[in-house]
């Protein structure tokens, strides 16, 4: 399984988030030994973030590293986990690459942002529904977040599981 998230102890400023401590505490955790998680790194260099022309080499990098291992890798599904805004942009693209290549995907965004974009920006308002579309499953926080993503979308039950404060039961 490859594992598109926040690993590191913290930022390269010292930073600490809810991403890094939700995405260590799976490979923490006893699904360690269920899974051979092949980690693709997003850790945010600094928060808030950098300008975007600073990440585009650090994008390309995980962009890489993403086709390195559907290529050369036995792996059967993508777990991503994402902010708002570019990063959530970024997590869905490599997700609907990796749809290309015959995986099950899974889209974990966690950003009360994301409905900010949906309704301040016309690119996010297009991208949000057409990358939830496309993902195999979508864990939502939450019954709200559940009911935003199902509303904007149009799609059944399905694909939408919703884990409430499963940080608190590692």
């Amino acid at each position: 399984m490859i594992f598109i998230g926040a690993f590191k102890s913290n930022t390269a400023d010292g930073g600490t988030g809810g991403q890094l401590f939700a995405c260590t505490s799976l490979i923490e955790s006893e699904l360690k030994n269920q899974f051979n998680f092949l980690l693709i790194d997003t850790t945010a260099v600094s928060i808030p973030a950098p300008p975007v022309y600073k990440r585009f080499t650090n994008v390309f990098r995980r962009q890489f590293q993403l086709y390195r291992y559907l290529l050369f890798y036995k792996v059967d599904t993508v777990i991503a986990f994402s902010s708002a805004g570019l990063s959530f942009a970024e997590k869905g693209f490599m997700l609907l690459f990796s749809n290309l290549f015959g995986k099950k995907t899974i889209f974990a965004p966690r950003s009360g942002i994301s409905k900010v974009d949906y309704t301040s920006s016309s690119i996010y308002h297009r991208l949000i529904p057409f990358i939830i579309r496309k993902v195999d499953v979508v864990v939502c926080q939450n019954n709200k977040w559940k009911d935003f993503y199902q509303g904007i979308t149009q799609i059944d039950d399905k694909k939408f599981k919703v884990i409430k404060n499963w940080i608190k039961k590692l």
